[in-house]
């Protein structure tokens, strides 16, 4: 069987990653299948701290993994970092007297303590004196329920984290009742505004991704463009000085647009011009979109679309822009004028780019039920995807340290 990875971020009050959840995955569906609990943990664990390392999967953050009793008991925890280790204690956990006894050594030793799924009962009174951070699921959980936790609670010192948020009417309803940390996709979803509310600067980066998007670029003018902005002259620059290219006689912003060539122009253009977009924004917008972009890059290469993987990439770069710029996706697309099937892709998820941005976004949540169909006509394994997650994970930091 196939094992895998899937991340989910938590974040803080200012919308920051605090940490991420580290979810187990069959290499075939999104469930646990007829692996254990136990196996399960132990093997997202393994994977996380040792396979893949840390630093990779979740840029030094903390990553939250779910422990059974067997794993509490057995006292892996131990193994690993109580820097980087939250213990998420299953709801489906027993808590006698050896399990209690387990936790309190562990709060002891420094290590955080999660309480996952959490509803008030009387066994978990012990716990909630040494927890740190309970977890309550917005999907299973009332309202009138949660604010009688809430309440009830309030006298300990420990922090809230509101699980499965999915809209921006719930991140502000369960940042008034309390809670400092939220799970879910809210985040991604757009409030839209007008376009008179974009800056002279955001729409200077628009009209830099429509140069850039035409089927010939005009360097006179994008170097005109870009020579308006000292941070992109500046970035441009340092890269033709850099290791890669080194020309030591660049002597105008055209000379270098021309020196990188089109296909990596209108990479680091699109990729600036987001980053740009997203300044006042969570930075795991931006993430999520350079990590897809990376993503479809390399499905493409990998089943043989190299001749596509150029539009994958911007598939997953502008898969967020709406969200980022708080505007209807159509009306940007316009304004942008990415290549056709990179536009059928974002608003309609059709034409010849439809599979690949799919299995991109139901890998990113875990639905790999969702994607048998993509992946058998692409020839794609569940094996292959986690590799190429992982490269994609790489590569993200890779471009970010050239921006």
């Amino acid at each position: 069987m196939n094992v895998f990875l899937a991340r989910q971020p938590i974040f803080d009050l200012d919308e920051k990653v605090y940490a991420y959840e580290m979810l187990y995955r069959s290499g075939d569906v999104n469930r646990f299948s007829d692996t254990s609990g136990d196996t399960a943990s132990a093997r997202v664990m393994i994977d996380t701290f040792q396979t893949f390392g840390i630093e990779v999967l979740t840029n030094n953050k903390p990553a939250f993994i779910n422990f059974t009793d067997k794993l509490i008991k057995d006292e892996i925890a131990t193994l690993f970092s109580k820097e980087y280790l939250v213990v998420e204690i299953l709801e489906t956990v027993k808590l006698d007297e050896e399990i209690i006894c387990k936790c309190i050594e562990l709060k002891q030793k420094g290590y955080t303590l999660a309480l996952d799924d959490f509803v008030c009962r009387e066994e978990y009174r012990p716990l909630i004196k040494i927890t740190d951070i309970i977890k309550v699921d917005f999907r299973e959980t009332k309202r009138v329920e949660i604010e009688k936790m809430i309440s009830k609670l309030k006298s300990f010192n420990i922090e809230f984290l509101a699980e499965k948020v999915e809209t921006r009417e719930e991140f502000e309803y369960a940042k008034n009742l309390g809670f400092s940390l939220f799970q879910g996709y809210f985040f991604q979803k757009p409030e839209i505004m007008t376009s008179s509310g974009l800056s002279p600067l955001k729409l200077t980066y628009l009209q830099l991704m429509n140069e850039v998007n035409k089927n010939e670029i005009n360097f006179e003018k994008l170097s005109t463009l870009i020579s308006r902005d000292l941070a992109l002259t500046y970035n441009l620059l340092r890269i033709i000085n850099s290791a890669a290219f080194a020309y030591k006689s660049v002597t105008s912003v055209k000379q270098a647009l021309v020196i990188l060539g089109e296909k990596e122009v209108r990479k680091w253009v699109n990729l600036m011009a987001l980053k740009g977009l997203g300044d006042n924004k969570p930075n795991e917008l931006v993430k999520s979109s350079l990590i897809r972009a990376s993503f479809g890059e390399l499905i493409a290469e990998k089943v043989n679309y190299k001749q596509k993987a150029n539009d994958l990439f911007l598939v997953g770069l502008f898969s967020l822009i709406d969200v980022i710029l708080q505007r209807p996706l159509g009306e940007i697309l316009v304004e942008i004028m990415p290549p056709k099937a990179v536009q059928e892709a974002l608003i309609d998820q059709t034409g010849e780019l439809a599979d690949v941005y799919k299995i991109i976004l139901c890998y990113e949540k875990g639905s790999l039920e969702d994607i048998v169909h993509e992946m058998q006509k692409l020839k794609i394994s569940s094996e292959d995807l986690v590799n190429l997650y992982i490269n994609s994970l790489l590569c993200y930091d890779s471009l970010t340290r050239e921006a």
